[in-house]
């Protein structure tokens, strides 16, 4: 229970309390139940951690979801969770947390998330910088780095090109006619990374080609 006391200089209305039954059992705690009615815990109650709860949000979303919840075992001291994500981004990436579940006989909590290694942050970021894509491996990019024209070349018939600069933004799109080849002017990119993604009939093929200037 928190509380925070401030001298007045004005008269104010008096406050009528939510509860007047008066706790005064030295050392004990209080837990707010669901039909808001303070009761008393036993001091000497523990909770059993049960696991962890890993939240991702994604880039741009603004709110994190609940991803899995990873039981604990016993004796365990180490953990390890993959994101099998099904669509993943082709630009940006997920910030991750995980908090701690603890439970007892009569209520149930979750700690803050925990933090990074530098104890900065209380989440891990993720960027996405490739996507390991068998059919990547046959369409190609050059010259890379390159100045004013990139050459692309592939093995399957391209519908729709898309370039994105290393900030996310969209510098080029434009729908194509199944072609194989194509050559991508860059005399007026800035230097930096750039994204290119490929559409075809069954596939998303994502390149990286750096503009050096």
């Amino acid at each position: 229970v928190q509380a925070y006391v401030q001298e007045l200089t004005t008269a104010q209305p008096a406050i009528t309390p939510l509860i007047e039954t008066a706790y005064n059992s030295e050392g004990s705690s209080f837990a707010n139940t669901t039909n808001d009615e303070l009761i008393v815990m036993d001091e000497e109650a523990t909770r059993d951690f049960t696991g962890f709860n890993v939240y991702k949000m994604a880039e741009g979303s603004g709110s994190y979801e609940l991803l899995a919840t990873v039981p604990y075992v016993e004796g365990q001291t180490a953990y390890c969770y993959t994101d099998a994500i099904n669509d993943i981004l082709n630009t940006g990436g997920y910030y991750y947390q995980v908090t701690a579940n603890w439970v007892s006989a009569t209520d149930a909590c979750e700690s803050n998330p925990g933090m990074d290694v530098a104890m900065v942050n209380d989440y891990v970021y993720v960027n996405v910088t490739d996507i390991d894509n068998p059919n990547a491996k046959m369409t190609q990019l050059y010259p890379n780095p390159a100045t004013d024209r990139v050459q692309i070349t592939s093995t399957q018939e391209m519908s729709r090109i898309t370039v994105i600069n290393y900030v996310g933004q969209v510098v080029y799109q434009s729908e194509l006619s199944n072609q194989t080849a194509l050559t991508l002017n860059t005399a007026s990119y800035e230097n930096g990374v750039y994204v290119v993604r490929l559409e075809t009939e069954n596939d998303v093929i994502t390149k990286r080609f750096v503009i050096a200037q």
